[in-house]
């Protein structure tokens, strides 16, 4: 889709997250990968594991889910077949904040949320 889409895409992500308070929540580290470091591992991925449009991507920790949307954003996979697992539900609640449709026709799944039981 090409850098443009993605320079606007982690604009938006910043703007979204500074009105959900951050990507903070109650459980574990919080760290948002930048725009060039993920485009760094998607290009590794890209050279030792054949990741394109057919792979499935799982982001465990997935937080606000920024680098699920930046390889949903570059073209690179297909958001249908990508998923985050998060089980902060202060990150959750965050998550389900997010815009569902991005502007430029980034368009991400529904979010699914599992309160952990116990």
């Amino acid at each position: 889709m090409g850098e443009d889409v993605i320079k606007k895409l982690y604009g938006q992500m910043r703007s979204v997250e500074r009105a959900l308070g951050g990507g903070e929540g109650v459980a574990g580290l919080y760290g948002s990968i930048t725009q060039g470091s993920m485009e760094k591992v998607i290009q590794a991925w890209k050279e030792k594991c054949e990741f394109g449009r057919k792979s499935i991507m799982c982001d465990i920790g997935a937080g606000l889910a920024r680098p699920l949307l930046h390889a949903i954003g570059d073209g690179e996979i297909d958001g249908s077949r990508s998923f985050g697992i998060e089980i902060d539900m202060v990150k959750c609640e965050k998550a389900a904040g997010k815009p569902r449709h991005i502007e430029g026709g980034i368009s991400t799944p529904s979010p699914h949320s599992h309160t952990p039981h116990g």
